[in-house]
Order: C-alpha cells, then structure tokens, then sequence
C-alpha cells in the first residue's frame, strides 16, 4: 500500500511505499518489483479507468469519514485549525477531480526517485545470516 501524508498533518508531503513479501521472498526482491513499478509510472501513464477509480474511491472515503455529525464537526474543525476556514472541508473533492494522468506521472518523474527515498527493513536474524551468505 502507498498514500501521501505520513505520519499525518505534521509531515504532509512524505509519501510512504509499504510492503511484505510474500513467504519464500525477501525484501530485496520486494524492493526491486516496487522500483520497476516505480519505473513503470515514469514510462507510462495510469489508465483513465484506474485514475477514475482512485478519484471515485477518494471521494467516498472522504463523505464516508463525515457520515455522523461529530465526523462532520470534525471535518469542519480540523479545516478551520488546519487551513483557515471551515469551508476548506471539501476543496480537497474539487482539487482531486482536477487531477490528470499526465499530472501523477510527473509527479512520479520528480519526486519518487532513488535520490530522494529513504529505505528501511525489517528482517528476522536467520533471513539476515542467509542474506550475507549468499
């Protein structure tokens, strides 16, 4: 899974690439599939349809996350605190829609690059011994 933002408000630029390999796969074969990915958006543009999606589900997380009336107040409050008004709650909707495969694929150009990243593992002792033996 990746998303934009981690932790949270403090660090909003930081975008995160989380995986786990699946058992008899290590990390570095892992990170190798996530760079070609990577690689892979730099060369081609997502499709509209997956675009449409990403938007579609965006906009339902975000109403979803204001189905009761403390989320909404919420919402409302955080805007105000976070960004100036309490009106902000919903720009986030129009400035989504707004978004173009040709704007992801150079965001992908500039920022996700091997310059730019930062790279941690978590491996068990054995998984490390095997590594090195190898």
């Amino acid at each position: 899974f990746s998303f934009a933002g981690f932790p949270g408000n403090k660090y909003p630029a930081l975008y995160l690439v989380a995986a786990l390999p699946n058992q008899g796969h290590s990390n570095k074969e892992l990170e190798e599939v996530i760079n070609k990915e990577i690689e892979d958006l730099k060369n081609n543009p997502v499709s509209e349809e997956e675009l449409n999606s990403a938007k579609t589900r965006f906009k339902a997380n975000t109403l979803q996350r204001m189905n009761s009336d403390r989320l909404f107040l919420g919402a409302m409050l955080q805007a105000e605190v976070m960004r100036g008004s309490w009106e902000k709650a919903f720009e986030s909707l129009n400035v989504v829609e707004k978004i173009t495969t040709a704007d992801i694929q150079e965001l992908v150009k500039k920022y996700l690059t091997e310059d730019n990243s930062v790279i941690a593992t978590i491996e068990k002792k054995e998984e490390k011994k095997e590594e090195v033996k190898k």
